[in-house]
């Protein structure tokens, strides 16, 4: 009788013990498979979820792991709002020009202009045309100059050496299908969003629409009220491209929750990438300015009068920029460079920087949307 015979005679023969031996066995290595893959499963899912390709969060003053699980994962609440002027002042000469000329402070100054192009006409008017030309000029110059220094609108903002891009965010508000009764996160932000954030420094993968488009920032077929949708909600909503939107303002659990009259148009459908985009919706940020209580009033006339005094990003009453600097509330996020040789002066730079301030509210002073 050979090795195999009397191996099984004996199995057959401790056939209880034998089964519970092979079943005892059988679960051992199930739940080695089981483990080392949910292992793998949620390193992945960790990995994904922090290479967005951005090195530094920038917010109001909070709760720093309640602005990065709100800004990142789109969830808890919105940390305080923040002014306008400390996104800008990451952003380079270009964008800060672009942006100041919607402000208050540019409109006021416009208007002064105006007003001297009216009265150099009309006191020069005896005068010989020469004259009345020579006055009208004089007062443009003073006002363009004045303009470039008081706003500095040739100028780039004071950290945008540090920085190859920076985006904003602006949360606070929420859709909720009304068949399902389930709410989803809304994001305001700009077209830079979907064309330069990377989602995976390894594979240098970026956002791709399975239907439609991504939002321009000036947008000819529906304005300023496009609307992305993640792939998620929109298979769980069943959203498609050309539905009709309207946001509700803060959560749907908060008390003073009311839908937005301003109707957004879906203009794309992202491909799903496993990461807490899926389950938002992106909104251009021109739109989301636009919608009612999204602009802090303005309480204070004097800035038409005197335009230059908001446009310090730490001129705030009761902040100081060089005694608080180490109280500002700056996340970073470690990101590997995806350049590999750039220059030494591209290397010092952060690979982006995203602005979140939770609801980022513009500052009354500063910005007209």
């Amino acid at each position: 009788m050979n090795v195999f015979k009397i191996a099984w005679r004996s199995i057959q023969y401790r056939g209880l013990g034998s089964f519970l031996t092979i079943l005892s066995m059988a679960l051992g290595v199930m739940l080695v498979v089981a483990v080392l893959t949910v292992y793998g499963l949620v390193n992945e899912f960790f990995r994904n979820n922090s290479s967005f390709g951005y090195n530094i969060l920038v917010g109001a003053r909070g709760s720093s792991m309640q602005l990065v699980m709100n800004s990142v994962f789109y969830l808890s609440r919105p940390v305080e709002t923040m002014p306008y002027e400390y996104y800008l002042g990451f952003c380079d000469q270009a964008t800060r020009e672009k942006e100041l000329r919607h402000s208050l402070a540019f409109q006021s100054l416009e208007q002064q202009r105006m007003v001297a192009d009216y009265l150099s006409q009309a006191v020069t008017q005896p005068l010989a045309h020469g004259w009345s030309a020579v006055a009208h000029s004089i007062a443009n110059q003073t006002l363009a100059d004045q303009q470039q220094s008081l706003m500095k609108l040739d100028e780039e903002g004071e950290f945008a050496v540090y920085t190859d891009l920076a985006i904003p965010l602006l949360l606070g508000d929420s859709w909720v299908d009304t068949q399902s009764g389930r709410g989803y996160r809304v994001v305001g932000t700009n077209e830079k969003f979907f064309e330069h954030l990377i989602l995976d420094l390894d594979t240098n993968q970026k956002f791709q629409c399975a239907s439609g488009r991504f939002f321009k920032d000036q947008d000819s077929e529906v304005g300023y009220f496009g609307c992305v949708v993640g792939g998620a909600v929109a298979r769980q909503a069943g959203l498609q491209v050309g539905n009709r939107l309207q946001i509700t303002h803060g959560l749907p659990t908060d008390s003073g929750a009311h839908i937005h009259e301003q109707e957004f148009v879906v203009v794309g459908i992202l491909t799903s990438t496993g990461t807490p985009h899926d389950r938002a919706l992106f909104v251009n940020m021109e739109g989301f300015y636009l919608l009612d209580d999204h602009a802090k009033p303005i309480n204070d006339d004097s800035v038409l009068s005197q335009p230059a005094a908001a446009l310090d990003p730490f001129a705030d009453e009761g902040f100081d920029s060089d005694a608080d600097a180490g109280k500002a509330d700056l996340t970073t996020a470690a990101a590997p460079s995806i350049d590999g040789g750039q220059d030494a002066a591209k290397t010092e730079k952060t690979d982006e920087t995203k602005m979140s301030s939770g609801e980022i509210t513009p500052d009354p002073k500063l910005i007209n949307r």
